[in-house]
């Protein structure tokens, strides 16, 4: 295993030792926590999620307070701060939904707001378009056109670091491609060291994306083959100007 990746397994993710992990992300690692949830889980939730890409009209909504729950196509839309290729399925915690989302994930949301030195639900209950506001984003990168350009994340008083989890096993739901990030000149294929269920964390602004996936498959945007992930993010609201939004770095 690369030295720029760390392994940690836990039974409850509040019980992590908070400056620890801290630590292995101010030295530039990349920190898996095992097996957050389990792979029956996980597999219900894109069986879910890939019942609504099939029966749904997608739709564009800024995110802002009392957005709904929606599902969106992103083929290179010119909207985007950076460029990609995937359907994505926002959720927000002012809105319901089947799996109770934001009570699954609370603990999650909690920890990633603990390492980045906030109060433990800070941005649940945002009261104005100036503020920031959680949203638990799913992104299905579909064979021979998924992907996401090489970019950085905002580091600001919201986060300074990301919190994804794979919900899909490369060499079996996918074979080439998937997320990466460049630590030094390094790039680092992060797919290759995880599993259905972990938690990745790393620096929101180290330059990261997906590798297109599959670029020799027959494409087939309806297959419910491909890359999952979840997204835990702490997003700024429309009136917020004090955070940057995210940019592209070429590789």
């Amino acid at each position: 295993m690369l030295k720029s990746i760390i392994k940690v397994k836990t039974q409850n993710i509040l019980k992590l030792d908070k400056q620890k992990i801290i630590n292995y992300l101010e030295n530039d690692k990349i920190v898996i926590i095992k097996k957050i949830i389990s792979k029956k889980l996980c597999n219900s939730i894109t069986k879910y999620l890939t019942n609504i890409s099939h029966n749904t009209i997608p739709n564009y909504f800024p995110i802002r307070i009392g957005s709904p729950n929606n599902f969106r196509v992103n083929l290179e839309d010119q909207r985007a701060m950076v460029k990609g290729s995937f359907y994505q399925f926002s959720f927000f915690p002012w809105n319901q939904d089947v799996f109770n989302f934001f009570k699954l994930f609370k603990n999650v949301f909690i920890f990633k707001n603990r390492i980045n030195m906030l109060s433990d639900e800070e941005f649940f209950y945002p009261k104005s378009d100036k503020e920031c506001a959680i949203r638990l984003s799913f992104q299905f990168y579909p064979k021979k056109t998924g992907f996401l350009n090489q970019h950085q994340d905002p580091v600001d008083y919201h986060q300074k670091y990301l919190m994804i989890m794979n919900l899909s096993k490369k060499g079996k739901d996918f074979r080439k491609g998937g997320l990466f990030s460049v630590i030094g000149k390094k790039k680092i294929m992060i797919d290759n060291f995880s599993e259905v269920g972990d938690l990745i964390f790393f620096k929101a602004d180290i330059p990261h994306g997906v590798e297109l996936i599959d670029p020799k498959s027959s494409p087939n945007l309806l297959e419910d083959k491909g890359r999952w992930m979840a997204l835990f993010a702490t997003n700024k609201l429309p009136k917020n100007n004090r955070i940057k939004n995210s940019v592209e770095k070429k590789s």
